[in-house]
């Protein structure tokens, strides 16, 4: 009687869900910096920012994210709006990787096995570990030796995912990084001629783009004994 029942309820449950409790993608898009070097606009994608994406979903409304992401951001005070920035000749770029898990939260059910669930907007967020270069001393674009620097950010955003065929998905999704950092774009504290970073602010950057995702492994029930 008791397998019986167990039977019954788990066939429900399969025949009720049938979600991929797995998706993997691939994720392309640009990336911009935030801070004290050139424009101040928040989400002004102009840099490349690539990486990958694997979800597990505990339910159709909420998944453990794991990602990588390699980001470039650059800036130049020649095209800020700030009169000050624009007479203090100074550009930079970077590179950032981005290693992170999180949490993410559908406001509706979601699922790419079943067309009543084919689109929602999410949150998510997330920690992460992020490398990039620091240039220790620098005047405009004359880089000199490099140092490496790895430490805790903290990832989150928003975006909107849709179904686009059996297994398949589409997320659109904008990404804020706060690095806890102030030196994404070097360290100016030697030269008192750039010295213009602000102590209680820190930098950010963000990546918005789009992933293609597909999702796997259905949920399965295992039987034993009672």
């Amino acid at each position: 009687m008791k397998k019986s029942l167990f039977l019954y309820v788990c066939l429900l449950a399969t025949i009720t869900s049938s979600a991929q409790i797995n998706e993997i993608g691939i994720f392309f898009g640009g990336s911009n910096y935030i801070g004290e070097v050139g424009k101040s606009d928040y989400i002004a994608p102009k840099d490349i920012s690539v990486g990958a994406i694997y979800k597990w979903n505990m339910s159709p409304q909420s998944a453990i994210r794991y990602s990588f992401t390699y980001s470039q951001i650059s800036a130049n005070n020649a095209k800020s709006s700030n009169v000050v920035l624009q007479n203090i000749p100074f550009k930079f770029t970077n590179t950032l990787k981005e290693f992170a898990i999180g949490f993410e939260f559908n406001f509706f059910k979601y699922n790419l096995n079943q067309f009543k669930f084919m689109h929602t907007p999410y949150v998510f967020l997330n920690i992460a570990a992020l490398s990039f270069r620091i240039p220790p001393n620098q005047i405009a674009s004359d880089f000199r030796a490099f140092q490496t620097s790895t430490n805790i950010s903290f990832p989150f955003g928003i975006g909107y995912k849709v179904k686009i065929a059996n297994r398949l998905g589409l997320n659109l999704e904008t990404r804020f990084n706060y690095t806890g950092k102030d030196n994404l774009e070097g360290d100016q504290t030697n030269i008192n001629a750039l010295n213009f970073n602000n102590p209680n602010t820190k930098d950010w950057y963000v990546s918005t783009g789009i992933s293609l995702v597909y999702a796997f492994g259905e949920r399965t029930c295992f039987f034993g004994s009672f």
